[in-house]
């Protein structure tokens, strides 16, 4: 049977430091202990890699920093898997082709691209396996790190195809997928921000109680994310607007609260 993209969100702000990171870590770790039918794959698409490092061991006596630094010369990243998908739905790609894009794909793919005869990126190949690096996260996280210097920019039509070719991997693998995405906090959104939003159907917004953060970036985000829906550029749609470090002035329940 082929596999399935169960659900996929990503946690997406203008606003740096509201959270996005820590309640994506949490969150990838529980739902992996709740669907341990299915793999979880977690894509960082940030440049400091901090959900990476959050993963692979933390900041205790920075395993996490250290595991990172190893991946990245073992494994893959988010920034290689980025230009293999691109160099992989592209058409006419010569066979004998020895340009730095063709080595990286020839990294990633688990046969030369003249042997697979244009088959599936075989995403399993160079994603990483958290708990062989950390006990304490489920056994079915698989990791794309961040963290990985400057990123590769690309025009709208090769974001487009770099989705499409994850997402067709995704569907005809043997496995049932959970997709969740880490993004910088930026004044706008960066071309890996943009395939996040067209990757993934829902996006979760974690937001601080402050009227400067939510006036200033909130806002501007969601009618850049509107402009990109519109124009067909972005799939996901806004489920969850998290309010994240409430100061908490009586320890009771709320009327409301039942």
């Amino acid at each position: 049977t082929e596999g399935t993209v169960v659900s996929s969100h990503l946690f997406s702000n203008h606003k740096g430091g509201c959270g996005k990171t820590t309640l994506l870590f949490h969150t990838c770790a529980e739902y992996a202990m709740q669907h341990k039918d299915e793999k979880v794959m977690v894509i960082d698409t940030t440049l400091r890699g901090d959900l990476s490092e959050l993963l692979l061991g933390g900041d205790k006596e920075a395993a996490g920093k250290n595991a990172l630094r190893a991946v990245a010369h073992l494994r893959s990243t988010t920034k290689l898997l980025m230009q293999a998908a691109a160099v992989h739905a592209a058409e006419g790609v010569p066979a004998d082709s020895s340009s730095s894009l063709r080595s990286i794909v020839g990294k990633l793919l688990l046969k030369d691209i003249r042997a697979q005869g244009g088959s599936l990126l075989d995403l399993d190949e160079h994603l990483v396996k958290v708990q062989e690096f950390n006990k304490a996260i489920p056994e079915n996280v698989f990791l794309c790190p961040g963290g990985s210097g400057p990123q590769t920019s690309f025009p709208q039509q090769q974001q487009a195809a770099i989705v499409a070719t994850i997402r067709k991997s995704l569907d005809q693998s043997p496995d049932k997928w959970k997709i969740l995405c880490d993004t910088d906090g930026d004044q706008g959104f960066s071309d890996y921000t943009k395939i996040a939003h067209m990757l993934c159907d829902r996006c979760v917004i974690p937001l601080k109680t402050n009227v400067n953060d939510f006036s200033n970036r909130c806002i501007p985000m969601l009618e850049e994310l509107y402009l990109l829906q519109q124009q067909g550029q972005a799939r996901s749609q806004v489920q969850l607007i998290v309010w994240n470090e409430v100061d908490v002035y009586k320890n009771t329940a709320s009327p409301v609260s039942g």
